[in-house]
């Protein structure tokens, strides 16, 4: 499961974050994405980058402009559910999940992904508001909303539920993770 995990996050941030701080979309195929945990270094070659009409890279080779932010958007889930989506399969039968918990998991690392972006560029509040307009429910495959919320217990601060669970609570029970859709709401 923690493999899983951790490809599909690495492979949502490779699209997600050009998508988040350039406005940009690359489209990464299964054989354009490595990731090498001794150096921690990740190795992204999409297919094509999508980008809007006023982008810089507008008309470089390699690239398609689409219309607006909108379009945008749905180009980056289209990307994001075309390149999980034989991953997910190929995991289905070894966790024993159907297709919604697996497009939870892919919805939970898109969400993650773009808020862990956020954070590290001291825009986590872009973040979230870019992460909810890209997921605002009802955006198949990808399953729910992104969870977001004020988290009394944590003074105030944004935490989210997420849809399906990591097992973090497997590993220490008394203390789940902050996301953990096993915690009451508070």
């Amino acid at each position: 499961m923690d493999v899983l995990h951790r490809y599909a996050f690495f492979a949502t941030v490779s699209m997600s974050g050009p998508w988040f701080l350039e406005r940009r979309v690359p489209w990464v195929g299964l054989d354009g994405i490595a990731y090498d945990e001794a150096s921690s270094s990740l190795a992204v070659s999409p297919a094509r980058v999508d980008c809007l009409p006023d982008d810089p890279v507008a008309g470089s080779p390699g690239t398609r402009v689409v219309a607006d932010e909108e379009r945008l958007r749905r180009e980056l889930r289209a990307a994001v559910a075309g390149h999980l989506q034989p991953v997910l399969e190929a995991f289905r039968p070894l966790m024993r999940r159907g297709p919604r918990a697996m497009w939870g998991l892919a919805t939970d690392e898109l969400v993650e992904g773009l808020w862990y972006v956020g954070r590290v560029v001291g825009e986590e509040k872009q973040a979230v508001r870019a992460a909810e307009e890209l997921l605002p429910g009802d955006t198949p495959p990808f399953v729910g909303t992104t969870g977001f919320r004020s988290c009394g217990d944590m003074g105030g601060e944004t935490t989210r539920l997420r849809i399906n669970c990591c097992l973090w609570y497997t590993v220490t029970p008394q203390n789940p993770c902050a996301t953990c859709p096993r915690r009451t709401r508070s």
